[in-house]
C-alpha cells in the first residue's frame, strides 16, 4: 500500500489498497486497534473519576455562581457610586461660576418678597436659565442655600 503524507479517511484508504492490489485488511485491523486503544483510555479515565464527583461538582458550581453574582453586584455598586463623585467634582470645578451670578441669586429673596408673583417667577426662571452650566441638583441646592442664607 502506498504511503501518503497526510491522513485520509477509511474509504479512500480502501480504494488505494485495491488499486495497489492489496485487500486493505492490515489497514482496517490497525484502525480497529486504534479505536480499541482510545476506548480503553476513555474507560481508564472514567475509572479515575471519584464516586462523589457529582456532589463535588454541585458544590463547585454553587460557589462559582455565588462568586460571579458577588462580582456583578460589586461592579454595579461601584458604577452607581461613581456618579455622585463625578457630580461633586463638576460642582467643585465650577466654583467660580456661582460668584459670577452671585448678585443675581442674592437678589432673588428680595424679589420674591417685594415683587408680584409673576415677576418673581420670571426672575427665578431667568436665574435658572442663566445657570444651565450647573448640574440641576447643584443649581437647585445653590438657589436654596442663597435664598435661605439671606
Amino acid at each position: 500500500m502506498a504511503r501518503l503524507s497526510k491522513p485520509i479517511n477509511l474509504n479512500t484508504r480502501r480504494y488505494i489498497a485495491k488499486r495497489d492490489g492489496t485487500d486493505g485488511n492490515a489497514a482496517i485491523a490497525r484502525i480497529q486497534r486504534d479505536i480499541e486503544d482510545v476506548k480503553n483510555e476513555a474507560d481508564e479515565a472514567r475509572g479515575r473519576i471519584p464516586p462523589n464527583w457529582g456532589e463535588q461538582r454541585g458544590k463547585y458550581t454553587a460557589l462559582a455562581k455565588a462568586e460571579k453574582r458577588a462580582r456583578t453586584i460589586y461592579r454595579r455598586t461601584v458604577d452607581r457610586a461613581f456618579g455622585p463623585v463625578v457630580e461633586t467634582v463638576e460642582i467643585i470645578q465650577q466654583a467660580e461660576a456661582p460668584a459670577a451670578i452671585g448678585d443675581r441669586l442674592k437678589a432673588l429673596p428680595g424679589i420674591l418678597s417685594s415683587q408680584a408673583l409673576e415677576k418673581a417667577v420670571a426672575e427665578f426662571r431667568a436665574a435658572k436659565n442663566y445657570s444651565i452650566a450647573f448640574p440641576k441638583p447643584a443649581m437647585s441646592t445653590l438657589i436654596f442655600l442663597v435664598a435661605g442664607a439671606i
